[in-house]
């Protein structure tokens, strides 16, 4: 799965989960495939380092936006109980 379906997943159960990624295959399926034109367009107007540049744009944009949202609480594994998950090589 990649990246930005694990955002709706942390936050979201069920549901709402899967229509947070569908959500946002809607949004990146057109994008895919309008993302190349505009690129092409951009570098016509003008030169290829102003559309490399809006690719740096866009991605800084959706790096600040999972950051914004992120959870500030660590997931950590529960403590396991003594003698427990012990391998019977290990002497101690």
């Amino acid at each position: 799965m990649g990246t930005g379906a694990l955002v709706p997943a942390r936050f979201l159960t069920g549901a709402a989960a899967a229509a947070g990624i569908a959500f946002i295959n809607l949004i990146g399926n057109p994008a895919g495939f309008a993302g190349p034109y505009a690129i092409g367009w951009i570098a016509q107007a003008g030169s290829a380092v102003w559309g490399l540049l809006a690719i740096v744009a866009v991605t800084w944009a959706a790096a600040l936006g999972v950051f914004a949202v992120r959870d500030q609480t660590a997931v950590t594994a529960p403590a396991a109980a003594p003698g427990r998950f012990r391998s019977r090589r290990t002497p101690w």
